[in-house]
């Protein structure tokens, strides 16, 4: 059969007919079915092969479409001479292409993708038909063809679903293109490295990206390179006495950079150095070298949560993985440099750091831990390899940035891998990469996957040839060995993608569970709903990634349950991507019109936007006509999760009981827990310890008494001397009084914070009169006295033992926090004795426990603390043991508060945070000051504080320093700005900055902050523009913030449309609120909404309760 060079409409049809005869989409032409051009005039040869052959290829007899399968570069890890890849025989072919010009495989490899890709887009045979024809004309024309971008981010997700050695495939879906192919320089190439760079650090490593360059031409490598095996890698040098600094497996690298490439080493040189990037995109011209600006590289310090003496060690590592040493193929085409990032796993940074090989840290560890290194008995290696991985975790969660355990890793692939078996019929897979190197027995993976067969599904990641090639091949591209690369392990768990199915019971009504989940915490609390409820009515689960409104389950249900966790910065998870898609349809609304349905969200209060999600998903439901019929629940993964939890099953079956025929006596026997009555039931409060004296010596001394465990509590205390303090506006205690605070942390060289991040202030309550009486209510007789405490249930005591009571009450319990209903319940239990107002209080007080909304008045008007109890219930004197008071009083939180420096521009030395004092009138005409912000106010210089550093990763500078930012902020929300300008002040030793505008709002001239600092600012250009709005200066109009930007709109218009433009608004949510009101009529609403979207609009909102 022969086919003149214009005919690709001929080739098109001839390949169709050919593969008609198989069945499925995804099957493609053989090397066999579509033989070599022909150099005579251009003329297509084709021979036909036997069934086997076809069958050996993965051809057109597999009904399950995976197209031609090979085992080179494999095999790695395969069982048997010929192993079968799927239940129809298919087996790997050894020379898979053998004989095969370039043309012809890339043909063979195009159509296969082809009908691949259009069979998982769901497209008609009209429009594949058409598209293969397109290709096929474009390849008999140039000799290659054009992917386009949706096809070439499919390929780039299907080759990830495909790597044998990828034990987080899971997410291949999530993958997400970064197109660069346009680059045609050296130059733009390194544009493109730091755009892709500041994209995926600013996502905190919770998206998943690959950045793609311009392919090679097929059959060459005449494709970009980068030399790099990772965009971030530490460097190594070679001591004078023979040792190694740094990364060993970079020394040979690194010297090849300053000897070949004539790179300069930075004088003082490191551990932790990153390396310069070596880029070239034409393999006939010279490469260059890139040095990497600081405010690209994100480093995370390895702090032990326990040992004070780990963190002498120095260690760091980078934040996540960036993997330039591969090859993408996609329909034949193959991209030379397409680096991608996911997340580590714990286990891929203990190796790094552990590994003798490579940083050999495991001695060091364990002479920090005090481990006996002598003997290989005492397992020392084991134990240091363990505080290391507990190290890297900790430190990771730290600095916000994600990472995933190797235990839930493991979990999770063994899910997704029988489901990706049960779905599709075939997974390649390496098990001694798959497998973690510590724990491995403790997952059923270790047995359960070691006869997993590893071969070669294209499209496919490949390792590229490498830098040592790369020398000898700078004039000539040839090919060279590959092995299939290894994918980083993800921070998230992967989601169950397989649909679950069930039979629907008609005699019960049903309850339909739909469910998205980023990590897998979600799908367990709603497997775990599941099974709590399924013995008396019908339950529905239902992944929302395979979402189907019509069917069976979803129809019939009597209600829907939402349960969702939240991706990235406040947004859904991809999985309920085909919910959304369907709520945005007309069709939704008459389906879910009052459709009963409810709300839980999973999150973490240590991050922006808590549970944005469930809101979301609120909002949408609603929106679209449903009847909420529970409230809304936020679970917190910090504190109350499970509790929550709970609280809201029962409510959803409270619900379900009022609306069934279900006999309530069956549900209390299966749910007892769900079935309280309405009457609330009063119990005497458990607790858990007892109060006792401290035993003094033989000389009846007192022991002495230790100062509080750094580590004691839920948050992490550090102290620090006051180096200075400054009242920058007000005067005295006023209420108007604004002082900056600068702490010494010098002493602290594993605390690192960024400009925008927390300090947070631990205050003292002030040793008073208030106090003093509160005690001798509680029969303390002696402040000074010292206590400890008797667990009764093996529970840790609140705060580090023995204590004196002062201490406990001024700087661990707070006795300023206000009294709560279900404290008032629980004291309810403990009065009528001693009664000393003739019973009046004791009977509120059972009326206030009783009646919720009587108590909800009572503590709105009242503004009762615990240091009023007394005087608000005087029958408790002499009723409240000493053990049940500090049991109910909560602990005492941190109070948050912008820092107001940068780390960088103060080396290390100075942490600086602006506190303005606090007083206020409540409506009883009682006055109040801020515990806080007084104390802070009261500090002299050299007094000891109690600090913690807290990351706002949602709150930081953009990574390209020429990025222009505008800056808003009132009163004390000019803090976070103060250390924006010195970090500037900072980079710009290192390059050119972009403009900065800052605008702030005050009362008048007076409270005009660092105004001298601001104009230095403006002198250094490190500020471009600075505007103060006065709303209450003598002689000058009234004018807030968002008058500045209205009436400076035209100027500052030009900076925002810059698609790299930031803003950042810190201050009170009245101040939000007129602000993007404001913005929105400078930039109109859809340019300012692709702004929130893009992730360039920060907020740092606040409430004065919070710091109260």
């Amino acid at each position: 059969m022969r086919l003149q060079a214009g005919e690709s409409g001929g080739l098109w049809r001839w390949a169709k007919k050919k593969m008609s005869k198989g069945g499925r989409a995804g099957d493609g032409p053989t090397a066999r079915e579509i033989g070599p051009l022909s150099p005579r005039g251009g003329e297509f040869v084709s021979s036909f092969g036997t069934d086997k052959d076809r069958a050996c290829s993965g051809s057109s007899r597999c009904p399950l479409g995976h197209g031609s399968v090979g085992v080179d570069p494999y095999p790695g890890y395969v069982h048997g001479r010929c192993p079968s890849i799927c239940k129809y025989g298919c087996q790997p072919k050894k020379r898979l292409g053998a004989g095969e010009t370039p043309r012809q495989t890339l043909i063979r490899e195009a159509v296969e993708y082809q009908e691949l890709y259009h069979r998982e887009a769901g497209s008609t045979p009209k429009v594949k038909e058409a598209r293969i024809a397109q290709v096929l004309a474009e390849i008999q024309t140039k000799g290659t063809y054009d992917l386009t971008f949706d096809e070439l981010q499919h390929g780039a997700r299907v080759a990830w679903r495909n790597a044998p050695k990828c034990s987080n495939r899971g997410h291949w879906s999530e993958l997400v293109l970064l197109d660069y192919r346009a680059a045609a320089t050296n130059g733009e190439m390194f544009k493109c490295c730091l755009e892709y760079l500041e994209t995926a650090i600013r996502t905190r490593a919770t998206v998943p990206y690959i950045a793609a360059f311009r392919p090679a031409r097929p059959g060459s490598l005449l494709g970009p390179r980068i030399w790099n095996g990772q965009l971030h890698k530490f460097c190594a040098y070679m001591t004078d006495e023979g040792r190694v600094m740094g990364d060993p497996a970079e020394l040979a690298f690194t010297e090849f950079l300053e000897t070949g490439l004539g790179w300069k080493a930075p004088k003082k040189r490191g551990e932790f150095d990153i390396q310069p990037l070596v880029l070239q995109m034409d393999p006939r011209e010279p490469p260059e070298v890139f040095e990497i600006p600081p405010s690209y590289v994100e480093v995370v310090n390895i702090q032990h949560p326990e040992n004070e003496g780990f963190q002498a060690l120095g260690l760091k590592w980078v934040a996540i993985p960036f993997v330039s040493d591969i090859e993408l193929s996609v329909g034949g085409i193959t991209f030379t440099a397409a680096p991608f990032n996911g997340w580590f796993a714990d286990t891929e940074i203990v190796r790094d750091l552990a590994d003798e090989g490579r940083y050999n840290k495991l001695p060091a560890i364990a002479e920090a831990f005090g481990l006996d290194t002598k003997t290989n008995g005492s397992m020392w290696r084991d134990g240091a390899m363990y505080e290391l991985c507990r190290a890297v975790f900790h430190s990771f969660g730290e600095a916000k940035v994600g990472l995933i355990d190797h235990h839930t890793l493991l979990q999770n692939f063994y899910e997704w891998y029988h489901t990706e078996l049960a779905t599709r019929g075939y997974s390649p897979g390496n098990w001694k990469w798959i497998i973690s190197p510590m724990s491995s027995s403790t997952s059923p993976c270790y047995l359960g996957l070691n006869k997993m067969i590893e071969y070669t599904l294209k499209p496919a990641y490949t390792r590229a040839p490498g830098w040592v090639k790369y020398c000898g091949w700078l004039n000539k591209p040839l090919r060279g060995d590959r092995q299939v690369v290894n994918l980083f392990a993800n921070w998230a768990l992967i989601r169950v993608l397989g649909r679950m199915k069930g039979k629907v019971n008609a005699l019960r009504p049903s309850l339909a569970i739909l469910y998205a989940s980023v990590s897998g915490n979600t799908r367990r609390y709603a497997h775990r709903m599941k099974q709590m409820l399924k013995d008396f009515m019908t339950v529905e689960l239902v992944n929302m990634a395979d979402f189907d409104p019509k069917r069976q389950g979803l129809e019939s249900a009597l209600a829907w349950v939402f349960m969702t966790s939240t991706y990235g910065c406040g947004a859904l998870p991809q999985a309920a991507k085909p919910l959304l898609s369907w709520l945005s349809e007309k069709a939704s609304q008459e389906k879910m019109h009052e459709k009963p349905f409810t709300v839980i969200g999973f999150g973490d209060t240590s991050y922006p936007r808590f549970c944005a999600a469930a809101d979301s998903v609120m909002a949408l439901v609603m929106q679209r006509g449903g009847r909420n019929i529970v409230p809304l629940a936020k679970a917190d993964a910090i504190s109350g999760e499970e509790d929550t939890f709970l609280t809201w099953v029962k409510q959803v079956v409270q619900w379900y009981m009022s609306n069934t025929k279900v006999s309530h006596t069956a549900i209390k026997e299966l749910l007892p827990y769900a079935m309280d009555d309405d009457v609330i039931v009063l119990k005497a409060p458990h607790v858990p310890f007892r109060v006792v004296k401290w035993v003094q010596t033989a000389d009846n001394a007192p022991e002495p008494v230790p100062r509080a465990n750094m580590t004691a509590g839920r948050w992490k205390r550090h102290r620090a001397k006051v180096v200075d303090t400054t009242e920058v506006s007000g005067h005295g205690d006023t209420a108007r009084s604004t002082n900056l605070i600068k702490l010494d942390i010098s002493q602290f060289e594993f605390l690192k914070y960024s400009a925008g991040d927390y300090v947070q202030i631990f205050p003292r309550s002030k040793r008073s009169p208030e106090l003093l009486e509160f005690a001798n209510n509680l029969g303390i007789d002696d402040l000074d006295g010292v206590f400890d405490i008797e667990c009764l249930d093996g529970s840790p005591p609140k705060f580090p033992v023995p204590i004196k009571f002062v201490t406990a009450l001024t700087e661990h319990l707070d006795v300023h926090a206000k009294i709560t209903a279900e404290v008032l319940q629980t004291l309810s239990c403990l009065s009528g004795l001693g009664d000393k107002s003739g019973g009046e209080d004791c009977l509120l007080l059972q009326e206030l426990a009783t009646d919720p909304e009587m108590a909800a008045k009572w503590l709105a008007e009242s503004h009762a603390r615990w240091i009023d109890l007394f005087e608000c219930f005087p029958s408790l004197v002499g009723n409240l043991p000493i053990a049940a008071c500090f049991h109910l009083l909560p602990i005492m939180r941190p109070r948050a508060y912008s820092v107001a420096s940068s780390h960088r521009f103060l080396e290390g030395r100075e942490v600086h945070c602006l506190v303005q004092r606090l007083h206020y009138t409540l409506p009883n005409a009682r006055e109040r000051s801020g515990l806080c912000s007084n104390y802070v106010g009261d500090t002299a210089i050299g007094d000891t504080v109690a600090f913690n550093l807290n990351n706002a990763p949602h709150f930081r500078l953009p990574i390209n320093p020429e990025a222009p930012i505008l800056m808003v902020g009132a009163g004390t929300g000019v803090a976070p700005f103060r250390g924006f300008i010195q970090e500037r002040a900072y980079l710009k030793r290192y390059g050119p900055l972009g403009p900065a505008i800052l605008i702030h709002g005050c009362r008048s001239r007076g409270e005009l902050v660092f105004e001298q600092e601001l104009n230095d600012g403006l002198d250094s250009g490190v500020l471009t523009d600075f505007y103060v709005a006065y709303s209450r200066e003598f002689g000058l109009p009234k004018a807030h913030v968002q008058d500045i930007i209205l009436a400076n709109q035209g100027r500052l218009r030009v900076y925002l449309q810059n698609h790299a433009a930031n803003v950042y608004l810190c201050g009170s949510v009245k101040l939000s609120i007129a602000v993007t009101e404001a913005l929105q009529q400078v930039m109109d609403k859809p340019a300012f909404a692709r702004m929130v979207e893009d992730g360039r609009y920060h907020e740092d909102v606040f409430s004065v309760d919070g710091n109260i």
